[in-house]
């Protein structure tokens, strides 16, 4: 987060972290890391 998101109070609303999803012996998404800010 910079300085700038900190003084204005911007806060994480979503946050996945190393997320790993299948579909049958199909691995669509490996090791995914996000985050979604409010706003």
């Amino acid at each position: 987060m910079t300085a700038h998101e900190e003084a204005v109070g911007v806060e994480d609303i979503i946050v996945y972290k190393d997320v790993h999803k299948w579909f049958g012996n199909f691995h669509v998404l490996r090791g995914i890391t996000t985050t979604i800010k409010r706003g």
